[in-house]
């Protein structure tokens, strides 16, 4: 969003008349089609962000809290707040990685082009905010699931293949 300051022109000075120029529209990244499991999954994976996000919320009232309860002696403040502070770094560790993964990286270019095809996001207040992790594994098990049962039929077929040579 722009400020009430003009844009710099390309130049790098603002525009003589102190308006501002509009950029150039860019072309979206054309991206394949997405079958509806693969937006399960992709929702699945935006929820775990969610929740590792609502972890962190309580590590700075745990840190101060342990910082301000009152303690017997300094080695177990020490031990609390350190406890404290480390749990914090770790969950905040998780949750970088999970957000700086390649997996978010795609995510969030195909939100981009989806969003600059259409702004229009009224079709998304009737789905669920929650479950998509609950689904994205019943998927994966039932994929695991098939191709189990595709690899046995595959091993079946070849056994009886070898046993009509002999």
């Amino acid at each position: 969003m722009a400020g009430p300051w003009p844009q710099k022109a390309a130049g790098g000075s603002a525009p003589a008349n102190g308006e501002a120029q509009p950029r150039p529209a860019t072309e979206p990244p054309k991206l394949e089609e997405w079958s509806e499991e693969q937006y399960i999954h992709a929702l699945a994976h935006l929820e775990t962000l969610q929740n590792q996000l609502e972890e962190l919320r309580p590590t700075l009232l745990s840190i101060v809290h342990s910082l301000t309860s009152p303690y017997p002696d300094p080695q177990t403040m020490y031990k609390s707040v350190r406890e404290a502070i480390l749990g914090g770094s770790r969950a905040l560790d998780v949750f970088r990685k999970t957000y700086e993964s390649q997996k978010t990286k795609e995510v969030m270019l195909r939100g981009r082009g989806s969003w600059a095809g259409s702004m229009d996001v009224t079709a998304a207040a009737n789905e669920p905010t929650w479950g998509w992790r609950e689904k994205s594994e019943a998927l994966k098990s039932k994929e695991s699931n098939e191709l189990k049962d595709s690899g046995d039929a595959t091993a079946e077929n070849s056994n009886k293949k070898e046993a009509g040579k002999e």
